[in-house]
């Protein structure tokens, strides 16, 4: 294989790393904390910093200090890192072995990069995403009977504010906030060869040019947000939170025939978290989430679809998909999402997770470095599809 064909090859998986999104059945949630990914992607009742905003708009009220960062995140699926390395080792030697070897396999790319903030003004908390943008690449090669490629991409521009307000003395919070995303979605077949060489069908994908095969469409929604803290638990700082994300939908505006992007449908989530273990050296945080609880999520199976709620949630099949775990560890935590190093462990739809954080500038966020590994389900039901994944964040903050 020629350097130039590797070449290709690091480019057309790496896509300068910018975003899209698997043709499979994973239900895509933009902007993912990666601290609630280590936690198995928990967050209902336990997101006290910016991602409250995608999680649960009432956790803002958990924060205690003004603080702005700048985040970049970069996220591989485990296929696209191993396809890279055989390419990097020349175990592949020629483009037929490649093709055999990466039959089936998906490869995934995201990466992010946005402006965010919060601000405690009192009793009421302000936050939001000032600007922020979101890109998704994947595919999934197949041999049927020409060997060919499945290409999903997507770029997102996002804002979002927010705020969060005590009631009862604090005992319960309430938030609210306004998101604008502004969305290209492409989904399409290309051969091999064309995808290999560069083709025209490849040239539109990676050129997406916006005056031309890369038009916007924009949306907007609003996602409300309610905790209560238990006094009867007090002890534990025992947390309920309830989310309606997307409320009545996300509806993106369309040209006449146009079925991309799909708007979002609305959903609604419950969590809990506890702390069974905090002093002013080490924390540990507990988050059990069950998320959108009515299964209105694209890439349910039409069996969970069929059952009601209650029914769904006992068959295992389908409840797994929707159950959330997560703890984690904070060393020396310096404010209610900070800390010096802290450890995750967690489950999402079933599968494990776990990641880290470092600030080394132990008293406050000014460079954060975060790192988290997951396993999503691509399947219709729990136990089919998974594939995993690694993302790193590194944000500048003050």
């Amino acid at each position: 294989m020629s350097n130039l064909q590797k070449k290709r090859i690091i480019l057309m998986i790496g896509l300068f790393l910018f975003v899209g999104q698997a043709l499979a059945q994973e239900f895509k949630r933009l902007n993912p904390g990666v601290r609630n990914l280590g936690m198995g992607n928990t967050g209902i009742a336990l997101s006290f910093d910016e991602h409250a905003l995608q999680y649960n708009p009432a956790s803002l009220g958990g924060i205690d200090k003004i603080w702005v960062k700048i985040p970049l995140v970069v996220e591989l699926s485990r296929d696209t890192i191993n396809a890279g390395k055989t390419v990097e080792d020349g175990s592949s030697s020629d483009i037929g072995s490649l093709v055999e070897d990466h039959l089936g396999r998906r490869f995934h790319v995201r990466s992010s990069l946005s402006a965010t903030f919060v601000a405690p003004l009192g009793g009421i908390v302000l936050g939001g995403h000032v600007a922020g943008s979101e890109a998704e690449f994947s595919l999934l090669g197949s041999n049927r009977p020409v060997p060919d490629v499945d290409v999903g991409f997507r770029i997102d521009k996002f804002q979002s504010i927010g705020l969060a307000f005590p009631i009862r003395r604090g005992q319960m919070l309430l938030g609210i906030s306004y998101n604008r995303l502004e969305r290209f979605d492409l989904e399409k077949t290309i051969t091999f060869s064309n995808f290999l060489s560069g083709g025209t069908e490849t040239a539109d994908i990676v050129g997406c040019d916006p005056s031309k095969n890369c038009t916007f469409s924009s949306g907007q929604s609003v996602n409300l947000g309610f905790l209560y803290r238990l006094q009867t638990a007090s002890a534990l700082r025992m947390t309920i939170g309830i989310s309606i994300l997307n409320a009545g939908g996300m509806k993106f505006t369309r040209k006449d025939g146009e079925v991309d992007p799909q708007d979002v449908p609305q959903e609604v989530n419950i969590g809990i978290s506890f702390q069974p273990f905090w002093n002013r050296t080490l924390e540990t945080l507990v988050g059990i989430d069950y998320r959108d609880i009515v299964f209105d999520q694209p890439g349910e199976s039409t069996i969970c679809n069929s059952k009601a709620p209650l029914e769904a949630f006992i068959n295992t099949d389908c409840g797994v998909k929707h159950i959330h775990f997560g703890v984690e560890f904070r060393l020396f935590p310096f404010d209610s999402g900070g800390s010096f190093l802290a450890l995750r462990l967690g489950a999402n739809q079933g599968y494990p997770t776990y990641g880290f954080e470092v600030n080394p500038f132990i008293i406050g966020r000014y460079v954060s470095i975060q790192f988290a590994q997951y396993t999503v389900e691509q399947g219709e039901i729990a136990g089919s599809i998974p594939e995993t994944r690694q993302v790193a964040e590194v944000s500048f903050g003050f």
